[in-house]
């Protein structure tokens, strides 16, 4: 847990890093509450989510390329083409991830059903697990994509997914460190959960969480969900990637290096 806790702190360290961090709460907080007009809601929430992206890419290309200093980069500093090149490589991926997510299920479906037919409802939980798990190890894989697209800002380096193979040989650590961080971000839900429970509690009632008035609930519910959306996304955006940083130099960098030089 050791390098997490250093990716954190390089993280929520440096010149000016509470304004940062304020900033990065705004976006998400801005992504999280939901307007009167179902279109404002959605484009804001896009827009939030391709500045938080744009930010992310910003801060590997600095640490990938400043061994020195690994905080926060100022915000003058963010690739702003990154807002349009970004939704590409998201959805190159996108298509990607449809392709890996048809060939799991197409190779589990059997195993599954049977586990089902064996287990029942603990059947049911055993392969949603699974599946979830399955699906984080392989969605991060994206992570490679955007640092091999923010080491020299270049957007021809992150669509093809074939780079991929040669992440043999890191598999190992690359899955060891994926289950540090699926166990940390299952601790924290739980601690929001203990504690957004008798939040709510206490302002709304139990009578009205029985009977609840679904859009009040919604409301309340998404202003308590801002705090642990913000710590995820600086958990998996920015702490994760720099963790990943000595798989990436040891199998991705080498290729980028020499194209260009």
């Amino acid at each position: 847990m050791k390098e997490i806790f250093t990716a954190l702190n390089n993280v929520y360290s440096g010149q000016d890093a509470f304004v940062k961090h304020i900033i990065l709460l705004t976006l998400v907080t801005l992504y999280m509450i939901d307007l009167s007009n179902i279109w404002a809601t959605i484009i804001i929430s896009l827009l939030c989510v391709i500045l938080i992206g744009a930010y992310s890419v910003t801060y590997m290309h600095k640490f990938l390329n400043n061994n020195e200093d690994a905080s926060l980069p100022g915000l003058k500093d963010i690739r702003w083409n990154a807002l349009y090149e970004l939704p590409i490589i998201a959805i190159l991926w996108s298509i990607f991830y449809l392709i890996l997510t048809a060939f799991y299920v197409l190779l589990t479906i059997i195993p599954s059903l049977i586990i089902i037919a064996c287990l029942g409802r603990a059947g049911i939980l055993i392969v949603g697990l699974a599946f979830f798990t399955a699906y984080i190890f392989i969605f991060s894989l994206v992570k490679f994509a955007l640092m091999k697209y923010a080491y020299r800002y270049d957007i021809m380096h992150a669509v093809n997914p074939f780079f991929l193979l040669n992440l043999k040989g890191a598999v190992k650590p690359y899955c060891k460190l994926l289950l540090k961080y699926i166990g940390i971000s299952y601790v924290i839900f739980v601690i929001w959960l203990c504690a957004a429970v008798p939040i709510l509690i206490a302002v709304l009632g139990i009578d009205a969480l029985l009977t609840p008035d679904k859009e009040i609930l919604n409301q309340y519910s998404n202003i308590l969900a801002i705090p642990i959306t913000y710590f995820y996304i600086v958990l998996w955006d920015f702490a994760l990637p720099y963790n990943l940083k000595d798989i990436y130099n040891e199998k991705f960098r080498p290729q980028i290096d020499y194209n260009y030089f």
